[in-house]
């Protein structure tokens, strides 16, 4: 017999309900002009090379008040005028973001027209009832990024300040990648929200200058892309979260594999010697992930083919030319990983080893780079293998990570966020950020539907969702008293109450703690609960995430 416990914690119909009203906007300007001698801020080549996107986040901060509409309400608009007042004194700092991009001059029109910030309403759903949905309903909550394209000169940010009914607000913004990286989109998140916090004061300046360290050029050495191929399948958007004890039995699989050497063809795995030091979190789901897509080419072309990991790396303190502290732009790079499939084997500690070969090759170049030219060389030739002259047996995958954004450590004065997420993509990408409580892993990705089927209901993935290690990314206090959690010996209610698995074939249902959701405890003959488990209309609530594992919280 095999059990299986999880939840159907989403309310489709709150779902379908689901409102979000643009109810005003406004330019916030900067609070000071710019100096006529900064109107123009040059891009550097790096900026040249970011892809055309506005890629999102968004920041849910729970109300701290449940229970009175009222409240929430005056709440609201305490923290929207208090979020406009700083923001206009960041932008200060922050001159850039309140211009326009003008493509052909290579330069943000630094001319204070402000950033337009679009407050929201929030209609038939709760926060708690919004991080259960399907990962583009996130996208509700951010300024639309066709717009913002649409346009030349373009505006470098917008933001978006969602309020709801029963309290909370969403925080969302997008910046142009042509302007800023990653790096610089979280720094200016959490300079804004000291200005909020402790005054402007207290918030730093970033420096300007990597336009003329690394300045911009023709790029006649980066050849022409191929076209994407018009006929490429609908992409679809699943996000899932990866707790401590799923990244743990991850890394007691690489046991016995020094990671403080590069492997040559002289070391191996199997000498026995132990590990120096653990992998670290994002090697080791990166490597999980990686291998779960490789085997799914395998499988979609017939034979083992090889593979192409490419994963994006911050560059600030990683080169000898000694950037300036803090600089505004971007100033990144990437890792490239390759699986060869007569060379390599697939095992999970064999890509963990391929990818931090790949992640100290790159650290090494570029830390002896001692001019920009040689950087520009290493950046065309990147792009360049990963682009025009890529084989066309290979697959590609493109990964980035916001894990040491501390993104929840952001704090506007009323408390740090319940949730933190990134928009969904319009291009294949995985995307590894921290949870809330520092130890887990969040992963966004996004495929063509047919690929993301087949990942979903992958062995390798399945089993840890079998282990109900795979769980959604709610807030701690989204769960609310009801039923058999009301139980209280004097040091606490539970964090979970089940029934114990049955020695008979049986489907028994309860309450979930927060009271909306059904808890169902199956017991069925292995094959039919392996069949129940990859059936069209469970794997159909998966992808709309609305299949979670029966976890307590982190």
């Amino acid at each position: 017999m095999a059990s299986l416990p999880f939840m159907i914690t989403r309310n489709l119909e709150n779902l379908m309900k689901m409102k979000v009203e643009i109810i005003s906007s406004k330019f916030i300007k900067p609070s000071l002009p710019t100096p006529p001698t900064h109107r123009k801020y040059k891009l550097s080549f790096f900026d040249q090379l970011a892809p055309p996107a506005y890629p999102g986040i968004v920041f849910f901060f729970l109300s701290n008040d449940k229970n009175h509409e009222a409240q929430a309400e005056n709440d609201n608009v305490k923290w929207l005028k208090q979020l406009e007042k700083s923001l206009s004194d960041i932008l200060v700092h922050f001159y850039p973001l309140a211009g326009k991009y003008v493509k052909e001059d290579l330069l943000v029109d630094c001319n204070d027209q402000g950033v337009e910030v679009f407050e929201a309403r929030v209609h038939n759903i709760s926060l708690a009832e919004l991080v259960h949905g399907r990962p583009e309903l996130v996208d509700s909550f951010a300024p639309t990024a066709m717009a913002m394209a649409s346009s030349n000169p373009s505006p470098v940010a917008a933001i978006q300040i969602s309020t709801f009914e029963q309290g909370g607000f969403a925080v969302g913004m997008r910046i142009s990648h042509k302007i800023i990286d990653g790096f610089t989109q979280a720094t200016f998140i959490k300079e804004w929200a000291i200005a909020s916090k402790e005054g402007i004061e207290k918030a730093m300046w970033p420096s300007f200058e990597l336009g003329s360290l690394f300045p911009a050029r023709e790029l006649s050495d980066l050849k022409p892309h191929p076209r994407r191929d018009q006929g490429v399948k609908k992409l679809v958007a699943k996000r899932f979260v990866l707790d401590a004890a799923t990244i743990s039995t991850l890394k007691a699989k690489v046991v016995g594999v020094s990671l403080d050497l590069i492997p040559t063809k002289s070391s191996s795995s199997e000498s026995g010697t132990p590990p120096k030091r653990q992998p670290s979190r994002i090697l080791v789901v990166t490597a999980l992930i990686w291998r779960t897509l490789i085997d799914i080419a395998r499988a979609k072309h017939g034979y083992l083919r090889p593979s192409v990991l490419s994963l994006s790396m911050d560059l600030r303190e990683r080169t000898g030319l000694q950037p300036p502290k803090n600089p505004f732009g971007n100033l990144f790079t990437h890792s490239t990983a390759r699986f060869m499939a007569e060379e390599n084997k697939m095992e999970l500690h064999d890509l963990v080893f391929l990818l931090k070969e790949a992640i100290n090759k790159t650290s090494e170049d570029y830390a002896n780079v001692q001019h920009g030219d040689d950087i520009y060389s290493m950046l065309i030739n990147h792009y360049n293998e990963n682009g025009a002259d890529k084989p066309s047996n290979a697959d590609f995958f493109y990964f980035s990570s916001l894990r040491k954004f501390s993104c929840y450590e952001v704090d506007f004065g009323w408390g740090q966020p319940a949730w933190v997420t990134t928009t969904s993509k319009p291009v294949e990408l995985i995307s590894l950020m921290d949870t809330k409580c520092g130890e887990g892993i969040e992963v966004s990705m996004t495929l063509n539907e047919d690929d993301m089927r087949e990942f979903e209901c992958h062995p390798d993935i399945v089993a840890l969702s079998s282990a109900e290690i795979l769980t959604r990314a709610l807030p701690k206090d989204s769960l609310r008293k009801f039923s058999c959690y009301e139980v209280d010996f004097g040091w606490g209610q539970p964090a979970w109450v089940t029934t114990t698995s049955k020695p008979v074939e049986l489907i028994s249902l309860m309450d979930t703690k927060c009271g909306e959701g059904i808890e169902v405890s199956m017991t069925l003959n292995e094959d039919d609960m392996r069949e129940f488990e990859c059936h069209p209309d469970i794997v159909e609530l998966s992808s709309a995430e609305i299949l979670t594992r029966a976890l307590p919280k982190e």
